[in-house]
């Protein structure tokens, strides 16, 4: 072989490795550098003003500003290698206007769950040239028919157009995955705009002085430490940092048991969506709800619970405070906790049926001739008053003063004043009885029959046999439901992340909105969560717990983006497409 040859050689290899595709056709493309931007422009991202330079590129090149905004946006992550005097591929060129247009996680769903990508293009390449024949505003037709030719300066100006009619139109893409028991459903919508900072999202704590403590530890290293309350819980993050560059040399810089995330911070208006639903008949799904204690823990994220639990998917379920649900719920036809005034909650059965009422109920213990209000599930009780411990809290319990008594197929078997932990009958459930009760129980031997009667204020919901209380309703047989039920006008009239169930009379849809983030999703109000539901035919939905809760697994994946840059952890979560007995 020639020197001239081996030269030859070695630059192919290296345009190889860089994932460049050059065509013998076109003798005239533009760079790497040049379709930054032109991308750039056409969208018109705020320039980076500061003093970070990119890997390779050095601050005289002509075209150094943009590839600093890209960085600075994170569109360019740290650690590439940019090359930017490189000729650019229409695939490339086509990909990066994606990455710009805030459409990165699409691209990371279809490469992971599509089975019909180009096989001759880099998978990250060929999954945006997926999506772009679906849009229903397609790219240019020569970079979905042949991404793999150089771009010419003619394929810059269609680009550029393209980009400018997607910031007019509303753009529209959906895409149906197929699994065994249920399929996933995943739509986006328009351009995003950038966020305005990052944050490195540190830790969530259910006390603040624990979120408080973690603060002080980390402000004490050096870092600048914002604490964000949640409904039921209290966020750590660091920054906020104007450059994606800062962000991320902060999360490497902290201790890996911070688990530390980049996550997006503030950002102008936006009406970019994202919504993920796992589709199904309720026989194939199956949903189960599936409590944090069957796994060992109080909370647990959701992938841990669907994982764990055999499921090929999950999404968490309604309101809780720490790890006490809020709100009535019903596992296998046993109660864990009451319902929360007239709340509007879900019930399905085995058999196929589902139905959304009235998730009201009451509880009795009746024993021989006593009748027992139950005032607190799988809690504390109350002072002159009677409660109940059910297995899916867990196999024991720890208890102070009071009265407990074993209730095993229907009758007492057993009864303490002892304080301390107390195993919880699978076969029944524990009776604590505190006050002038305790005597009255004493009287009846054991032996004596004993049973739990529930109540539904909707009678339907007594054939259902699990049941989830959140609200409010936003469908009912087709017609929008009227009433928050209680909820802040914060929560309801605002966008937020939200978590729906819903039904169209053959399949149930678990749905998660992406919120909080103007380059991906911005969330929906109630409002428009009764209209989205709508339009994809429901004729029944229930809004569930959302903000950082909101939370869609499937197949191994997390689906969405929680606006936390990590899972929540759950004290429940419901499972779809699992097997697996409770026991």
């Amino acid at each position: 072989m020639t020197r001239r040859q081996t030269r030859k050689t070695v630059y192919f290899f290296f345009l190889a490795l860089t994932g460049v595709f050059l065509s013998p056709t076109c003798c005239v493309a533009i760079t790497r550098g040049d379709v930054v931007q032109i991308v750039v422009d056409a969208l018109g991202l705020p320039l980076w003003g500061g003093k970070e330079r990119f890997a390779d590129v050095p601050s005289t090149h002509p075209r150094a500003k943009a590839i600093e905004t890209a960085s600075a946006l994170g569109i360019l992550l740290p650690g590439d290698r940019f090359h930017p005097d490189i000729e650019a591929t229409r695939a490339e060129a086509l990909g990066f206007a994606f990455l710009a247009m805030g459409w990165r996680r699409e691209g990371e769903l279809v490469r992971t769950f599509a089975t019909d990508l180009d096989a001759e293009l880099p998978p990250h390449f060929a999954a945006f040239i997926k999506i772009g024949r679906s849009m229903t505003v397609p790219p240019p037709e020569e970079f979905l028919s042949e991404a793999k030719k150089n771009c010419s300066p003619g394929d810059a100006d269609r680009l550029a157009a393209w980009l400018r009619e997607c910031k007019r139109r509303r753009v529209i893409w959906e895409e149906t995955f197929p699994g065994e028991t249920g399929d996933l459903v995943v739509h986006r919508e328009n351009v995003g705009t950038p966020p305005g900072a990052w944050t490195v999202a540190v830790e969530e704590f259910p006390e603040k002085n624990a979120a408080e403590a973690c603060a002080r530890e980390l402000r004490s290293a050096g870092h600048t430490v914002l604490i964000v309350e949640n409904a039921s819980s209290w966020s750590v993050r660091t920054g906020p940092y104007n450059h994606y560059l800062q962000a991320w040399k902060a999360a490497v810089s902290l201790p890996k048991r911070f688990n530390p995330t980049v996550i997006p911070h503030g950002g102008s208006a936006s009406n970019a969506l994202f919504w993920a639903a796992i589709v199904g008949s309720p026989e194939r799904l199956a949903p189960r709800i599936v409590p944090a204690s069957l796994l060992g823990g109080k909370r647990l994220p959701l992938s841990r619970l669907a994982d764990g639990f055999g499921g090929e998917g999950g999404i968490n379920g309604g309101y809780f405070d720490g790890a006490v649900p809020i709100g009535s719920l019903f596992v296998e036809g046993v109660p864990v906790a009451l319902a929360h005034g007239n709340r509007s909650a879900v019930g399905w059965n085995r058999s196929g049926d589902v139905h959304f009422g009235n998730g009201a109920y009451r509880a009795w213990v009746l024993a021989g001739t006593q009748s027992l209000p139950v005032s607190k599930l799988n809690g504390e009780v109350p002072p002159e008053s009677a409660g109940l411990f059910t297995t899916p809290s867990g196999a024991f319990v720890k208890i102070g003063d009071g009265l407990k008594i074993h209730v095993r197929n229907g009758v007492m078997t057993w009864r303490s004043f002892a304080q301390g932990m107390h195993p919880v009958p699978g076969d029944g459930f524990l009776l604590v009885v505190r006050g002038e009760l305790q005597k009255r129980m004493m009287e009846f031997p054991l032996q004596t029959p004993t049973e739990l009667q529930i109540t539904w204020q909707d009678g339907t919901m007594g054939r259902m046999e699990f049941v989830l209380q959140a609200g409010p309703l936003l469908l009912h047989d087709g017609q929008p439901s009227l009433g928050n039920e209680g909820l802040s006008p914060s929560l309801t009239a605002l966008r937020h992340p939200r978590t729906l169930v819903g039904y169209d009379g053959k399949r149930m849809w678990w749905m998660v909105v992406d919120g909080r983030n103007s380059w991906r999703s911005t969330g929906v109000t109630l409002e428009e969560a009764k209209r989205l539901a709508a339009a994809a035919g429901l004729t029944h939905a229930l809004n569930l717990d959302g903000g950082g809760s909101s939370t869609l697994w499937w197949r191994g994946k997390l689906i969405n983006t929680p606006s936390d840059g990590q899972e929540r952890s759950l004290p429940y979560a419901v499972v779809l497409g699992s097997d697996m007995p409770y026991h």
